[in-house]
């Protein structure tokens, strides 16, 4: 046997993961030429906290060359091409926004003839703690979940507004038209859903029930949805809830069997529906982060 070494030039070289062919050539070899396949994942190592952009051109790029425990940071704006959108991830790597999601939104683009969805996780069971963090995904259509997939895997989704998306197939392990989690719980936090569609009926939150929760759903707003909202499939095995649901709205059933149905029964009095402000309306008034001032929305009956 020969042995190769190869060596990159770096200087010239954007992060993320890359790949050529080496070609060796022996006439006298019976399987002349061999063609091997050469992998090069470069990275800006610095403090675990990679930048798209500018250190790293797209999302996709930055998971390629990330590891766990890293943080990807993404700047404000509308991703929409081609690497930020269909994300695999396959490490323990925390995305975050920057200013949280009204100013990072990640438009999928998605529809029957070209599904696409925002984020696919591929983290193996057993992984140490990871999250996805302050984003608008919007318009994913997919077979399975059409905003998130979860595949043996539990991320926290926290901070996120998912609206109009949809899910081809919202049953068992596939999930809905937002987020869809198999096998390992995933928590979701401080999340509206609005607008969100799948033929299965359940266009927020599917999956098959393994013996404990399989997910857990706090302080987050469901409206204008398909119904049911929440559903599990098939019905939890071990007698014990598969959705956990605390501090949360919900327009329509809760469905998790025959026998369990949770029934919103009053109207909730958000600031601004039609602009996507589902804030609840306060005589006292609240904080508006973004703007950096107090606001009232009198409460009226």
């Amino acid at each position: 046997f020969n042995l190769v070494h190869i060596g990159a030039d770096v200087s010239k070289v954007q992060p993320g993961g890359h790949v050529c062919n080496l070609v060796y050539e022996c006439e006298e070899a019976i399987n002349n030429p061999v063609v091997v396949p050469v992998y090069l994942y470069y990275r800006y190592d610095a403090d675990g906290v990679l930048s798209v952009p500018p250190e790293y051109p797209t999302i996709q790029a930055a998971a390629d060359t990330a590891r766990n425990g890293d943080v990807i940071l993404v700047a404000d704006g509308v991703y929409a091409s081609e690497g930020n959108r269909d994300v695999v991830l396959r490490t323990a790597t925390t995305i975050r926004s920057q200013s949280g999601p009204s100013r990072c939104i990640i438009e999928c683009q998605g529809d029957e003839e070209t599904t696409h969805q925002a984020f696919i996780c591929q983290v193996g069971a057993g992984s140490q703690e990871y999250a996805i963090e302050g984003f608008t995904i919007r318009n994913a259509f997919s077979i399975s979940g059409g905003a998130i997939t979860c595949l043996a895997s539990g991320p926290s989704i926290r901070n996120c507004i998912f609206v109009n998306n949809y899910g081809l197939n919202g049953a068992a392990i596939t999930g809905g038209g937002a987020c869809a989690g198999v096998q390992v719980p995933i928590q979701i936090t401080n999340c509206t859903f609005y607008g969100n569609y799948s033929e299965a009926g359940a266009s927020i939150v599917n999956m098959e029930g393994h013996g404990y929760d399989a997910a857990m759903l706090y302080n987050c707003i469901m409206k204008g949805n398909s119904e049911p909202e929440l559903r599990t499939w098939p019905l939890a095995k071990c007698g014990i809830p598969t959705i956990e649901v605390r501090y949360s709205v919900l327009q329509s059933d809760w469905w998790m069997g025959e026998n369990n149905r949770l029934v919103a029964d009053c109207e909730p009095m958000f600031a601004d529906e039609g602009a996507g402000d589902f804030h609840l309306k306060s005589q006292a008034g609240r904080w508006l982060s973004d703007d950096g001032r107090w606001t009232k929305r009198p409460v009226r009956v």
